[in-house]
């Protein structure tokens, strides 16, 4: 396989690696208190963290009510779930991608096609992440808002791309294609 698509999917995978620190980061300001609704506390309110960071303080919205209009506690536990898995994925193509996998034929199509399948599975676990962050809002800022979904999205992004490599790569390997047939 050409060395530059190789170069080019383990720096996205690289990007996709760093990225992720930032979507969990984002994700984790965000506070679940489920309370009873004989008490009447408000359904949310905004919380401030306390914390300065590059993207400046982010208020995250207590949640408890199942009919509000942000996600619910089920949508974002999946959701760090998933950005935490993509993390090892990103990690483990990078290590894929630099170690050029094994000699061995049969072994190189299984690694492709199961790095293909749990690709495109966070690939679209992510893509409908972002479906979610991008009608119902995390954080009572805008800004923080489009922080995190754009995050996600360049996430979702970047795995779909490593997913196409290892599909091309699969297709090399069970065809027998070289560089020199091309």
């Amino acid at each position: 396989m050409c060395k530059g698509l190789g170069f080019s999917t383990g720096f996205m995978a690289l990007c996709a690696f760093i990225a992720c620190f930032g979507a969990l980061n984002m994700l984790s300001k965000i506070e679940h208190i489920i309370v009873n609704p004989l008490f009447n506390l408000p359904a949310f309110e905004p919380v401030d963290d306390g914390d300065d960071e590059a993207v400046g303080t982010c208020k995250s919205y207590i949640v408890d009510n199942i009919e509000g209009p942000y996600p619910r506690f089920l949508e974002l536990t999946y959701m760090r779930w998933t950005v935490g898995f993509t993390l090892f994925y990103s990690f483990a193509v990078m290590l894929l991608v630099r170690a050029k996998y094994v000699s061995n034929m049969e072994i190189k199509l299984i690694i492709a096609s199961l790095m293909m399948f749990v690709g495109a599975a966070l690939a679209l676990a992510l893509f409908a992440s972002t479906t979610v962050l991008s009608e119902r809002p995390l954080f009572a800022e805008v800004r923080c808002n489009e922080y995190t979904f754009y995050f996600i999205f360049f996430i979702a992004l970047n795995t779909s791309m490593c997913a196409l490599y290892f599909l091309t790569l699969a297709c090399y390997s069970y065809f027998n294609i070289t560089d020199r047939e091309l």
